[in-house]
C-alpha cells in the first residue's frame, strides 16, 4: 500500500531525527566563530558524508524534501565547523537542490548568487565546485548563456587539477548549454571531450547519454552520417528502454529523406509503448510526446502532431517568473502546425506564447506588441517565435483567411516587419556568442533560407499599402544582412580588438593560438584520431580562455549591423552606383544606390534563368569546353551575356546614364559571374572582335561582400606595415614542391589539380610577375626557393601591399575553401600548404591582398555566407581589398595584367579604375587568339576601391646610398691625410 503523503514526511522526520541522534553520541564539538579552513576529525566528515547522502536520497521523492531540510538544519554546526570545504559545498548545494525542486526556484537562484560570490572567489577545486553548480543551475533553469561562464571557469580549475570525474559532468552541461544557443559546433567539442573520459571509465549510463546528445547536434548541422551512427551506438549502451533513441532515429531518418521509415517508427512505439507518452507512468513523457510531435509536424502528418504537442503543453507549468525553453520550443511547434493547416489566426497566439514564455519581462497588450531588441535572449527558439510570428501576420493580412480592411493590413504588416527586424537582431546576436564558424556558417544557410525573403516582399507590400517609401530601406538591410554574416561578425571581433588597444605581444600570441588550433583542425581533417582531437580541443579552449582574459572593452563606434541609405550614399564616390541582389525562391531583387537616389526592382526570375547563368559561367571559365567546342562555346556566351546584362543591369544603368564605377553585391551563383564581361547590347560578331561590347569599356567593375560592411579604417594601435609591397612567386621548377605533393600518401592532397595555374606543371611566368611588380613598386619579393610558406608566416603581416603568384590546389573539404595555397618546398620535410583556416588566424593590416594564383576567388558555396574563397580568407584576416581568380588563370596573360594593374596604381587610381585601364590596355594590345574573355575577365577587384599612396623605403635604394656615404667617407680620409702629410 502506498503510504500517505503526510506518513512519508513523518518518517522522513523521524530518520533525520535519527541521524542526529547518532551524530550528537558519536562526534559532536561545540562550533565557535566560523574558521576558514575546517577543523573536523575523519569521524566527523565520515559522518557528515553519511548524512549528505540520506539528505540526497531524501530530495530524490518531491515529499521528502522537508525531512532533507530538516537533516540540513541538524547537521548546520557541523557544517559551519567544517570552515571553506566540501562539506560546506555539498550543504549549499542540497539547500539549493531542495528550493529547486520544490519549485521555488527564485529563492534558489538568490541563495547560489549568495555563496558562489561569498565562496568562488579563490582558485582551487572548491571554487570549481561552486562555478559548477552555479552554472548548473542557470542550465537547469534554461538560462543557458549566464550559466556557461561559470562552467567555462569550473572546467579551467578542474582541468589544472585533474579532476576527470568531474569534468565529464562539466563538459557535458557545457555541451548542452551551446547547444541550446545554436552552437551546435562547440558543443561537439565538449560531448566528445566527456566521451573520451566516459569511455576510460566504461560508464555505461554516462556514454548513453553522451552519444545521444553528439546524435543530435550532429543532427542539427546536417551531418546525418554522424547522427545515426552516435544514435546506434547510445542505444547499445542505454540500461533502460525509454524511447527516446528511437524517437531520435526516426527524426534522423526524416532527414534522410526516409518519411515513410520515420512514420511508421513513432506510430509503432506510439503503440506498442503507450506508456512511454504516460505522464504517470515515466519521467520523461513530457519530452516524448513534444519529440512525437515534432516528428509528425515535420513528417506531415499536422492533424495528429497537435494533440501531442498540446499534451506535452499541458504537462509543463507555467512560471511567468521564469524563461522556459522547452515551453518556447513547444508553442513554436504548436504555431507551426497550425500555419501548415493554413489557420494563421490560431498560429498567431502561440507564437505570442512562445515569445512571452522565453522573455519573461515581455507581457504585451495584444498580439500586434513585440519585444525589444534589447530585451531578446540568446536562444534559436526565440528566434523561431519571431520568424513564427512574422510568417502569420503576413497571411492574416493578405486578406485571404478572413476580410482585412486596408488600415488593419498595414497595422498587421508593421508588426510583422518589426518582428522580422527582431529575429535579424537576433540572428546577429546568436552569430556574436558562437565561437565556431562552422556554427556561425549553419545558422547564417539556416537563416537565409527562412527568415530573410519573407520580410523582404513584406516590406516592398507595406511600402506600396502605405506609400512610406522609408520602409524600402528596411527591405534594402534585409538584403544586406542576409550576405557575409560571418565575415561582418569576424571583422568586428577584430576591430574591437584592435581598438582595445591590447599590446603587440598579445595580437602576436593570439595569432600563434590560432594557427596552433588550425594546424590541429588540418591534421583531424586528414588523420581523425582521439589524440589530435583532444589536442585541438585543449588548443581551442586555450584560445578561448586568451580572448577573454583580454577583458575588451566594446568600441563606442555604432556595430557592423549600423547602416543606413545616407550613410552609404555619404560613403559612394560620385559617377558610382551600387547594385546589390537578393536573389529569391521566384524573384530577383534588385536594389540600386547612387550618391542620389536609392532605387527598388523586384523582377521575376525568368524559367531558363539557372540555364542562362550556368551557360555564361561555363563559357568564360571552362578551359576544355572553349577548346573543343569553340563554336557552341562562343555563341551560349553571345546570347547569355547579352540576356543577363539585359535582365541583371539595364534598368538600374539606364536610370544613371553617367556611371562610370560600378559596385555590385552578387547574391548566390550571381557571384561565379564576371560582370565585367557582360554585353551591353546583343553583338553578331565574334567573341575575339575589338568591337565586342563588353561592360568593362564603359565602367570599372568591382565587387562587395555586403554593403552592410562599412568602410574599414587602419587601426591607429596598430604599427605600420615594414614593407610596402611583398610578393611571393615561384616556377616551381625545382620540382621538389609538386613532386612531393603528387607522392603524398595524404588522400586530400593527391586531388590536388584542381586549379593549377598554367597547369599542373610549372609556372613559367610567375616568379617574373612577381619580380616585375617588386622592381616598379621598389618592394620586397621571395621568389623561387624563398617563396616557402614560413617566410610568408614570418613577414605576411609586415606587408601592406601583398602579392601571391603560386599554385592553388585543392584540400580537405573540412577546410572552409576547399582551397590552399601551395608554396615552395625546400626538403621534403617542409610544410607548404597554406589552408584558409590558417590564413583566416592571421592578423593582417593589409591595404590590398592580390592572389594571383588560380581559382583564388572560388571555393564552397555557403548560403547566407557566399563563396568561401581565398580572397574571403584575406577578408577574414584582415585585407580591406583583395584582387582574385575567379578560375583557371592563364600565366602569361595574368604577368602582363597585373603588370599594368600595379602601373596604374601607381599613378594614384583607384583599385577598380587600375583593374579596368589594365584590362582595356591588355584588349587593345593583345593578338586576337588571346582577347576572348577567358583570358581577361577572370580577375576580379573585392573591398575598398580607394587609391593607394606608394611610400615604400627602398632596400635598394638604401643600400646604395649607404654604399655612396661609404665611398665618399673614404675619399674623404683619403684627401684630409694627404693634405696632412703636405
Amino acid at each position: 500500500m502506498k503510504p500517505s503523503k503526510f506518513r512519508v514526511r513523518r518518517e522522513g522526520k523521524t530518520l533525520a531525527l535519527f541521524c542526529f541522534l547518532a551524530l550528537t553520541i558519536g562526534c559532536w564539538e561545540q562550533a565557535s566563530d566560523k574558521p576558514k579552513t575546517s577543523t573536523l576529525s575523519d569521524a566527523e566528515k565520515s559522518s557528515l558524508n553519511r548524512l549528505f547522502l540520506v539528505a540526497d536520497s531524501l530530495t530524490s521523492q518531491a515529499e521528502n524534501i522537508p525531512a532533507s531540510d530538516s537533516l540540513l538544519q541538524v547537521i548546520a554546526p557541523l557544517v559551519e565547523k567544517s570552515g571553506r570545504s566540501k562539506s560546506t559545498y555539498q550543504a549549499h548545494r542540497q539547500q539549493i537542490l531542495n528550493l529547486y525542486y520544490s519549485e521555488r526556484k527564485k529563492e534558489a537562484q538568490i541563495l547560489a548568487d549568495s555563496v558562489v560570490h561569498q565562496f568562488a572567489l579563490a582558485e582551487d577545486t572548491i571554487s570549481a565546485l561552486y562555478n559548477g553548480l552555479e552554472g548548473w543551475l542557470c542550465w537547469q533553469m534554461g538560462n543557458y548563456r549566464e550559466g556557461i561562464a561559470p562552467l567555462e571557469r569550473a572546467a579551467t580549475l578542474f582541468e589544472e587539477y585533474g579532476l576527470e570525474q568531474k569534468l565529464n559532468v562539466i563538459y557535458n552541461t557545457l555541451g548542452i548549454s551551446y547547444g541550446q544557443l545554436g552552437d551546435h559546433e562547440k558543443a561537439i567539442q565538449h560531448y566528445e571531450a566527456a566521451l573520451q573520459i566516459n569511455e576510460k571509465h566504461a560508464d555505461s549510463i554516462k556514454l548513453s547519454r553522451n552519444h545521444k546528445n553528439l546524435s543530435f547536434a550532429y543532427l542539427n548541422l546536417g551531418d546525418l552520417e554522424k547522427a545515426e551512427k552516435h544514435n546506434r551506438l547510445g542505444k547499445i549502451y542505454q540500461l533502460k528502454n525509454n524511447g527516446s533513441f528511437e524517437l531520435q532515429a526516426a527524426e534522423i531518418y526524416l532527414y534522410q529523406g526516409k518519411t515513410s521509415l520515420a512514420l511508421q517508427i513513432v506510430r509503432e512505439l506510439k503503440n506498442a509503448r503507450p506508456e512511454l507518452f504516460d505522464a504517470d507512468k515515466v519521467d520523461n513523457a513530457t519530452h516524448n510526446l513534444l519529440s512525437l510531435g515534432e516528428i509528425l509536424l515535420a513528417a506531415g502528418q499536422w492533424d495528429e502532431a497537435i494533440p501531442s504537442l498540446k499534451a506535452s503543453l499541458a504537462l509543463q507549468p507555467e512560471d511567468a517568473s521564469l524563461a522556459d525553453w522547452m515551453r518556447t520550443k513547444n508553442c513554436c511547434l504548436l504555431g507551426n502546425a497550425y500555419l501548415k493547416k493554413e489557420n494563421p489566426a490560431l498560429a498567431l497566439p502561440y507564437f505570442q506564447l512562445a515569445l512571452t514564455s522565453s522573455i519573461p519581462s515581455f507581457r504585451p497588450a495584444s498580439v500586434l506588441e513585440n519585444p525589444s531588441t534589447d530585451s531578446l535572449p540568446p536562444e534559436v527558439w526565440a528566434m523561431e517565435a519571431l520568424r513564427g510570428k512574422t510568417a502569420a501576420l503576413d497571411l492574416i493580412s493578405s486578406g485571404e483567411q478572413q476580410k482585412t480592411s486596408k488600415e488593419e493590413a498595414i497595422l498587421q504588416l508593421r508588426s510583422a516587419l518589426e518582428s522580422a527586424e527582431c529575429a535579424i537582431h537576433l540572428i546577429q546576436i546568436l552569430k556574436n556568442n558562437f565561437v565556431e564558424d562552422n556554427s556561425r556558417l549553419w545558422l547564417g544557410e539556416y537563416a537565409f533560407q527562412n527568415f530573410y525573403e519573407k520580410p523582404l516582399s513584406i516590406a516592398l507590400r507595406l511600402a506600396e499599402l502605405s506609400k512610406d517609401r522609408t520602409v524600402l530601406e528596411k527591405a534594402f538591410l534585409f538584403a544586406s544582412k542576409s550576405k557575409a554574416g560571418v565575415l561582418r561578425t569576424a571583422l568586428a571581433e577584430k576591430k574591437k580588438l584592435l581598438d582595445a588597444g591590447i599590446s603587440t605581444d598579445s595580437i602576436r600570441q593570439l595569432r600563434d593560438l590560432r594557427l596552433k588550433a588550425a594546424a590541429f583542425q588540418n591534421q583531424l581533417n586528414t588523420t581523425p584520431s582521439d589524440s589530435i582531437r583532444a589536442a585541438l580541443f585543449k588548443a581551442k579552449r586555450d584560445l578561448d580562455r586568451f580572448l577573454k582574459s583580454l577583458q575588451m572593452t566594446p568600441a563606442n563606434q555604432p556595430g557592423m549591423d549600423d547602416f543606413s541609405i545616407a550613410a552609404l550614399q555619404n560613403w559612394l564616390p560620385d559617377s558610382t552606383l551600387l547594385v546589390e541582389y537578393f536573389l529569391g525562391d521566384q524573384n530577383l531583387y534588385v536594389f540600386s544606390v547612387s550618391k542620389t537616389t536609392f532605387e527598388v526592382e523586384a523582377k521575376p526570375l525568368p524559367a531558363d534563368f539557372n540555364a542562362v547563368t550556368d551557360g555564361f559561367h561555363r563559357s568564360v571559365s571552362d578551359w576544355g569546353w572553349v577548346v573543343d567546342s569553340a563554336i557552341i562555346a562562343e555563341a551560349v556566351y553571345l546570347k547569355s551575356a547579352s540576356r543577363l546584362y539585359d535582365f541583371l543591369l539595364k534598368n538600374a544603368l539606364a536610370a544613371h546614364p553617367k556611371t562610370t564605377r560600378l559596385f555590385v553585391v552578387p547574391d548566390k551563383k550571381l557571384a561565379r559571374l564576371p560582370f565585367a564581361a557582360l554585353l551591353t547590347r546583343p553583338f553578331s560578331g565574334g567573341w575575339k572582335e575589338t568591337g565586342l561590347p563588353v561592360l568593362i569599356k564603359d565602367m570599372a567593375v568591382s565587387y562587395r561582400f555586403s554593403s552592410a560592411i562599412p568602410q574599414r579604417q587602419t587601426s591607429g594601435n596598430k604599427p605600420s606595415p615594414r614593407y610596402g609591397f611583398g610578393g611571393f612567386g615561384t616556377d616551381y621548377r625545382d620540382g621538389t614542391a609538386l613532386s612531393a605533393l603528387q607522392k603524398s600518401d595524404d588522400p586530400a592532397s593527391k586531388r590536388l589539380l584542381l586549379a593549377l595555374r598554367g597547369g599542373p606543371d610549372t609556372l613559367d611566368f610567375a616568379d617574373d610577375e612577381v619580380d616585375s611588380i617588386a622592381r616598379l613598386t621598389g618592394g620586397q619579393k621571395w621568389l623561387n626557393g624563398q617563396a616557402t610558406k614560413s617566410n610568408f608566416l614570418q613577414n605576411v603581416e609586415d606587408c601592406r601591399i601583398l602579392h601571391i603568384s603560386l599554385h592553388t590546389v585543392e584540400t580537405d573539404p573540412h577546410d572552409p575553401t576547399g582551397l590552399a595555397i601551395l608554396f615552395s618546398k625546400m626538403t621534403e620535410t617542409d610544410a607548404n600548404l597554406l589552408t584558409s583556416s590558417e590564413l583566416y588566424s592571421l592578423d593582417l593590416n593589409t591595404d590590398l591582398a592580390v592572389v594571383s594564383s588560380c581559382q583564388s576567388g572560388f571555393g564552397q558555396f555557403r548560403q547566407g555566407e557566399g563563396t568561401l574563397s581565398l580572397g574571403r580568407a584575406m577578408a577574414l584576416a584582415g585585407c580591406r581589398a583583395t584582387v582574385v581568380n575567379l578560375w583557371k588563370a592563364d600565366d602569361l596573360a595574368s604577368r602582363d595584367l597585373m603588370i599594368s594593374f600595379y602601373k596604374n596604381l601607381k599613378l594614384g587610381q583607384p583599385k577598380d579604375l587600375a583593374l579596368q585601364n589594365a584590362l582595356l590596355f591588355y584588349l587593345n594590345n593583345t593578338i586576337s587568339e588571346r582577347a576572348g574573355p577567358q583570358f581577361w575577365a577572370n580577375f576580379s577587384a573585392v573591398g575598398e576601391m580607394d587609391t593607394l599612396a606608394f611610400e615604400e623605403k627602398n632596400s635598394a635604394s638604401w643600400h646604395l646610398w649607404l654604399g655612396l656615404g661609404v665611398v665618399l667617407c673614404l675619399l674623404f680620409s683619403i684627401f684630409y691625410f694627404r693634405k696632412r702629410d703636405k
